[in-house]
């Protein structure tokens, strides 16, 4: 039987574009796994009904428009569970039943790959990293291979209110490049005239 791997995604469209028949038994041609009517499954472990699988259902549906010899499959476990079941399966040395592509937070991805050696997939070859934030490519490489999709930053917004900011004598350069510390004492000097 040949090696399943597993690759660990964080991207959405890139990430079923890039993985479909990533891994794989011997249930079909050359490796990947058949569904009934013939078609490459891919099955995608996902959680989180209000982005993930809705973003994952979406990068499914348009991967399979371009490759209609692909059946995608989004499939919904709580978070714990799936880290639950990857370590299980794969210190168990089991690899029947695993997903070609799962979803994984940043912390549990070097977990993964230095724990699970040879188990998921270098991808280095099949995407352009160059398109992606390099921090977040750095989290899904080990050595020199990349094993893994970005699939979101994790952006977060400042917002603030500029007539309070003009009213203490601050402009919009004042918040630029700074350290937390200088923020905090800006937000306070804010306070006090405001």
């Amino acid at each position: 039987m040949k090696k399943r791997v597993v690759a660990i995604l964080m991207a959405a469209a890139m990430a079923v574009t890039v993985c479909a028949g990533c891994g794989g038994s011997d249930k079909g041609k050359g490796g990947e796994k058949a569904s009934e009517d013939g078609k490459k499954k891919v099955t995608v472990w996902a959680w989180d009904v209000e982005y993930n699988i809705p973003v994952m259902e979406e990068a499914a549906r348009r991967y399979e428009e371009k490759h209609p010899d692909v059946d995608i499959e989004v499939m919904e476990y709580a978070y714990d569970d799936i880290t639950q079941k990857i370590n299980t399966n794969l210190s168990s040395g089991i690899t029947d039943g695993l997903p070609e592509i799962i979803l994984s937070e940043d912390a549990n991805v070097q977990k993964y790959l230095q724990s699970y050696p040879g188990a998921f997939r270098d991808m280095k070859d099949e995407v352009d990293f160059s398109n992606f934030a390099e921090y977040k490519v750095k989290v899904l490489t080990l050595e020199d291979g990349i094993y893994g999709v970005p699939f979101d930053i994790g952006t977060e917004g400042l917002f603030y209110r500029q007539d309070y900011m003009e009213q203490a004598g601050y402009t919009e350069e004042d918040l630029t490049d700074i350290t937390w510390d200088e923020f905090i004492e800006i937000g306070k000097k804010v306070k006090e005239v405001t």
